[in-house]
């Protein structure tokens, strides 16, 4: 049995919403604290072997995390759900797809180890260089040093792009299922993107549809919908999907703004801007983008 995501009683959208992005968020961040723990275990001058034995650890890691945030978006669709559309039929959520393991390991092999791999290999052939030509033991041990440190920048740079790359992986899973859910459940109509105060110009242009409805027929021109994924979702995002259940479900206050400057937006391009281009211009530019608004 699924938790709710808040208690019977205290349920309203804006609740909900805060506190299904808040459980999220806390998945997806003891996912990356497990995988940056055990990257101690990883060497860097043996990074193959010991690589192989994080990489595994890792991957399940992810799917557990991933698994988790599915039951959460669960309760989460079943509580709006209820509270959107109290009279509607009993729904059953669609089966849930296979992890993709093999995506998640090329993503953790790529961030956490292609480039990584190739660096730690050119500061070893630096400093064996270094170590052969006749210079005081002083400079030596400096060198080696250098070169320590060098490799210990490399390993904390590799473990954060490949924690935010498990961030993505379990976020992504949760927004899935509640599109998932969406697309099998006769009842509801489509979805509202809920972002935060401050969110990123890609987020808040993916949220500037007020609502995105799934029978209508999108036009493929606009830069809001173009690109692979449907529920497009970059390293630690912190978005959420609210699934709506009628066309006058009511969409987030922000959405509705960010919609009305998206609209907007069209009359302020500069010569040769794209809409992304004059997008990212103007939403930075406006209190939109601020972390916080009074």
């Amino acid at each position: 049995m699924t938790a709710p995501v808040v208690a019977a009683g205290t349920a309203s959208l804006a609740v909900l919403d805060a506190a299904y992005r808040a459980t999220q968020a806390r998945t997806a961040i003891a996912v990356a604290n497990i995988l940056f723990n055990r990257w101690g275990e990883v060497e860097p001058d043996n990074l193959a072997t010991t690589g192989l034995v994080w990489m595994r650890d890792a991957i399940a890691t992810v799917v557990a995390g991933q698994d988790r945030a599915r039951s959460t978006a669960d309760a989460y669709f079943a509580q709006v759900r209820r509270l959107q559309a109290p009279d509607a039929s009993p729904f059953t959520p669609p089966p849930r797809k296979p992890p993709n393991l093999e995506q998640i390991r090329k993503s953790l092999e790529f961030t956490a180890f292609s480039t990584t791999a190739r660096e730690l290999n050119r500061v070893t052939a630096v400093r064996a260089g270094e170590a052969d030509r006749d210079v005081p033991n002083d400079d030596q041990e400096s060198a080696d040093r250098s070169a320590e440190g060098r490799k210990a920048q490399l390993m904390e740079d590799a473990i954060t792009r490949a924690a935010s790359a498990a961030v993505r992986h379990v976020t992504t899973a949760g927004h899935d299922r509640i599109y998932d859910s969406i697309d099998a459940d006769p009842v509801a109509t489509g979805y509202a993107r809920v972002t935060k105060p401050g969110c990123c110009y890609f987020c808040a242009m993916l949220a500037s549809p007020a609502l995105v409805f799934k029978d209508d027929s999108f036009d493929e021109s606009d830069a809001r919908f173009q690109g692979p994924g449907t529920v497009k979702v970059h390293d630690t995002c912190g978005c959420g999907l609210r699934p709506a259940f009628s066309r006058a479900d009511p969409a987030p206050e922000r959405n509705e703004a960010l919609e009305e400057l998206w609209i907007s937006m069209k009359d302020q391009k500069k010569p040769g801007e794209s809409d992304v281009q004059a997008w990212r211009r103007i939403y930075g530019e406006s209190e939109l983008a601020q972390p916080f608004m009074e």
